[in-house]
């Protein structure tokens, strides 16, 4: 709901539910709010009708916002918590209690709570009013809104303080990498903070139990380990930012009342220095390390490899992020016409054939895989450096970037696991091109473009023409516009 706004008979009875006949005779009550207006048509303020209907209690309080019902002179009774089933992720998980106008559950969301839908939970909670916490914050404290049984097709604006003030107690508060069902459903109000550790973006566990297979000296060793600890202090770091930010908040409407409206629920584990790295490697040691697991066929090596694709697109592969060869283009065809039967699939798949469909493939040139979908299409990993001596020859614009070397041999542009490549504006994508360009007309085996700045003027203005697709840009053109030299269109004279 926004601002307050003003009603007259016909809508007090709307907003409370009430035939007109109850509502006059609630009017003529004591304690009603008494009308405004002029010439004999009375009028509300819709604010004032829900905070009558809140002192009512139920049922009539029901259809009143929770930011509307009255503060506890007692805490509100704790009636334990219940678990919904998972339908996105974990088990959500209500905490329940009984405030004087009614019954309220506040519902905390695991894993994805901005997309925390009330309504959808309304067939699964049993509680008057519904209160979702989400994961970012206000200017008191975390997110939180509201939902009415009895108003189910509009989600109610409400703050941290109001529900701490109508519940009549601090409110328990579990950062996001803290969400734990079971933590959740075992507290209970005046339980100490709960040390347990934050939650990893990563499942540590296909990592662990493949590193676990090597010598701790071995680089695959050494590499799982490290993503495994990274991981796992990004999230203490962001638990603890989370403790922060709610302290910080609250902190400021209790100076202001001096009260209470938070209590830490979770705090996370902390071993060693969180600032320090954690037995960072360098990046040889990483590719190493993954060049060990991707050609292997195990269902470990798969997982390990779908992991780090969550984590980084597989920045240290040999091969960068997936992309679909137009079997209708030019040099789509003349690609996809030297491509070789796959003996096996291995992990290198994973990040372009997860459900297995299709035909496995092998560029011969680079050893990239490949795979024919059903209906012709086709879909690779992008070879992040050239596996040639042969300097470039011509840059063909098309979807994807090509590149042809003088020996005649035609590759995928090379690409970043982060950055894509295209033309004919100004932004990121022809200046990553321009990179690239630059680059390979000095080394073509120089590592993919990570940025969109360096190339220099000539090629940034370069890339940044409307090129019909298709288009052949020659070395001699390359070099010109590297130069700042005058070069000719392609297609004139």
């Amino acid at each position: 709901m926004g601002d307050a706004e003003y009603v007259d008979l016909d809508g007090c009875a709307g907003l409370l539910g009430l035939t007109l006949r109850r509502l006059r005779k609630a009017v003529r009550a004591e304690g009603f709010p008494a009308p405004g207006g002029e010439d004999g048509a009375p009028y509300w303020l819709d604010r004032d009708v829900f905070a009558w209907a809140a002192r009512q209690g139920p049922p009539l309080a029901g259809r009143a916002p929770l930011r509307f019902w009255p503060h506890a002179e007692e805490p509100a009774v704790f009636l334990g918590a219940t678990r919904v089933t998972a339908r996105y992720g974990a088990d959500d998980v209500a905490l329940h209690w009984a405030a004087g106008p009614g019954s309220v559950a506040v519902i905390w969301r695991p894993t994805d709570p901005i997309m925390m839908s009330l309504r959808e939970l309304m067939t699964d909670v049993d509680a008057d009013v519904l209160v979702g916490v989400d994961p970012d914050f206000g200017i008191w404290g975390p997110g939180v809104r509201s939902l009415n049984r009895a108003r189910p097709d509009e989600d109610d604006s409400l703050s941290w303080p109001d529900l701490a003030e109508i519940l009549g107690q601090p409110m328990p508060y579990w950062p996001l990498l803290l969400r734990d069902p079971d933590l959740i459903e075992r507290w209970q109000p005046g339980t100490p903070a709960v040390t347990a550790p934050a939650h990893p973006d990563l499942d540590p566990v296909p990592l662990l139990r493949m590193a676990a297979m090597f010598d701790p000296e071995h680089a695959t060793h050494r590499t799982l380990m490290n993503l495994v600890r990274v991981d796992q202090k990004r999230a203490t770091r962001s638990a603890q930012q989370d403790l922060k930010i709610a302290a910080d908040c609250t902190q400021r409407w209790t100076d202001r009342h001096s009260k209470p409206i938070t209590v830490t629920a979770a705090k996370p584990l902390v071993i060693g220095d969180l600032d320090a790295d954690a037995a960072d490697i360098d990046s040889s040691t990483r590719r190493i390390g993954w060049l060990e697991l991707l050609p292997r066929t195990d269902t470990l090596s798969w997982e390990c490899v779908r992991q780090v694709l969550a984590w980084d697109g597989g920045r240290f592969f040999p091969f960068s992020s997936p992309e679909e060869v137009d079997p209708d283009s030019p040099p789509g065809r003349e690609w996809i016409a030297r491509l070789e039967p796959a003996k096996i699939r291995t992990a290198e798949f994973a990040p372009i054939n997860r459900d297995g469909a299709g035909d496995a493939l092998v560029d011969p040139m680079t050893d990239a895989p490949a795979v024919r979908l059903p209906g012709g299409r086709v879909v690779t990993s992008v070879p992040q450096r050239l596996p040639t001596t042969s300097d470039l020859a011509e840059i063909i614009l098309d979807h994807p970037v090509w590149v042809r070397t003088v020996d005649g041999t035609l590759y995928l542009a090379p690409k970043h696991h982060y950055f894509g490549l295209s033309w004919g504006y100004s932004g990121t994508g022809p200046g990553v091109l321009a990179l690239l360009i630059n680059r390979l007309l000095t080394d073509i085996t120089a590592e993919p473009a990570d940025g969109a700045k360096g190339a220099g003027t000539g090629l940034a203005d370069l890339t940044q023409l409307k090129w019909p697709r298709g288009t052949i840009l020659t070395r001699d053109l390359l070099e010109a516009a590297r130069d700042q030299r005058p070069y000719h269109h392609p297609d004139k004279p």
